[in-house]
């Protein structure tokens, strides 16, 4: 009887064995929680370890976790089910939500949320100060978006990709797309420096100029969105809505360092304008290219001295002793080269 018990707790002790070495290849744990690294929970199996929840203060690192991981740096080295919550996120494959300062993921399919997101392949939402992806099918919201190649929409300041036919934004670097430069006048006698940059289709307006017909010498920053509908090889149709705001200057040169009280009262006698135009454009050559047409324009003011901007033609007004408020038919010409 003896001798059968101490065979039988050698077969135990053997089994005990055999499963501590095959859990350090498979470790598996519900928890893990820590300061940092291996100072926690899972110990020196923390790196090969599979958790449902990971909390580190300061620094961790898990094989695969499903569920929750939260960290300031937070990396699981293989695949990442669920939502993973630092300050810095990493892992190769990711299934759900990355949230936090710096995310990374060589694979992701759900979303990305944070100042700055990247990914090799991604499947799903980049949201971010600054988006960047080798293959994005889906969408990027941004300051400045970048993918080599993008099956989706990027919407941002400034958009980057190897082909984009519909990128929203002011400025896209599209390798495949449109780049111009040129010169446009309206009504108003605003002259604008332009910068036009797009798809196929979509691009994006940014422009910088005068309104030459202004008392008040009022400069003119412009911003918006334009669609190419292409009909021939040298004839398309372009609608646009933009945004302008016409501010005076107030440009000194205070060699003395010291602040001028006066300068907090400024008068800058603002005005606003948005518009809808529509544009048939004509390639002279390659690289030239003259658009015009008539615009659609809403105009309006606080500053009661600006009653001289407003066009005597309209087709709606509310002038009171608060505001000016217009709508009214424009014109709009341009000539743009291609670079």
């Amino acid at each position: 009887m003896k001798k059968f018990c101490f065979i039988f707790g050698l077969l135990v002790l053997a089994v005990i064995k055999l499963s501590a070495q095959d859990n350090d290849l498979t470790s598996k744990s519900f928890f893990n929680v820590g300061l940092w690294y291996r100072l926690s929970t899972n110990g020196e199996l923390t790196d090969s370890t599979t958790n449902n929840v990971s909390l580190a203060l300061v620094s961790s690192i898990n094989k695969n976790t499903n569920g929750f991981s939260f960290s300031l740096f937070n990396i699981v080295r293989s695949s990442m089910k669920g939502v993973q919550v630092g300050l810095y996120n990493e892992t190769q494959a990711l299934s759900g939500l990355q949230l936090g300062g710096f995310n990374k993921a060589k694979v992701m399919r759900g979303m990305q949320i944070g100042v700055g997101n990247g990914t090799m392949s991604g499947n799903g939402v980049q949201i971010g100060f600054f988006n960047g992806a080798q293959q994005m099918s889906g969408v990027q919201v941004g300051f400045f978006n970048e993918s080599k190649k993008i099956s989706g929409v990027q919407i941002g300041l400034v958009n980057s990709a190897e082909h984009n036919d519909f990128p929203v934004g002011l400025i896209n670097i599209i390798n495949d797309g449109e780049i111009a430069v040129g010169l446009t006048v309206d009504d108003m006698a605003v002259t604008l420096a332009s910068f036009r940059s797009g798809g196929k289709y979509l691009y994006g307006i940014v422009g910088l100029g005068y309104n030459f017909d202004s008392p008040h010498h009022h400069m003119v920053l412009e911003g918006g969105l334009g669609l190419h509908i292409p009909f021939s090889g040298k004839f398309r149709f372009n609608t646009e809505l933009i945004a302008d705001v016409m501010s005076k200057t107030n440009i000194k040169v205070n060699w003395g360092g010291e602040k001028d009280d006066k300068d907090d009262d400024y008068d800058y006698k603002e005005a606003y304008r948005y518009a809808i135009r529509f544009m048939p454009s004509y390639k002279i050559s390659r690289k030239i290219e003259v658009f015009g047409g008539p615009s659609i324009n809403y105009l309006t003011t606080r500053s009661l001295d600006n009653e001289a901007l407003f066009p005597t033609h309209r087709i709606w007004k509310k002038f009171d002793s608060s505001s000016f408020k217009q709508i009214y038919w424009g014109w709009t010409f341009g000539l743009q080269y291609k670079l």
